[in-house]
């Protein structure tokens, strides 16, 4: 995800030059291109949450985004070695 408000083929234009100026070798600069599976934009990702609160699962994705955050730092690891810590006092 790209947090931009510029069209996906100006970002997909910008990732391009730079991966030329990085790679030089024109087959290098395709396999980077072509590795990647799709650009979101802030305007792009703003339809999708419209879709979301359309179809009511709203509720769900809030869910969903608190439990990968969750997992993302590590929040039940931390409670659990808190709680074990205050049980061993």
């Amino acid at each position: 995800m790209i947090k931009t408000e510029q069209t996906v083929d100006n970002i997909l234009k910008k990732v391009q030059e730079q991966a030329t100026e990085k790679y030089k070798i024109k087959k290098i600069v395709n396999n980077y291109m072509d590795s990647i599976e799709e650009v979101i934009n802030i305007p792009k990702l703003m339809s999708h949450f419209d879709e979301v609160l359309q179809n009511n699962r709203g509720a769900r994705i809030i869910e969903e985004i608190v439990l990968q955050s969750r997992i993302e730092f590590n929040v039940e690891s931390e409670e659990q070695d808190i709680l074990a810590d205050e049980e061993a006092r």
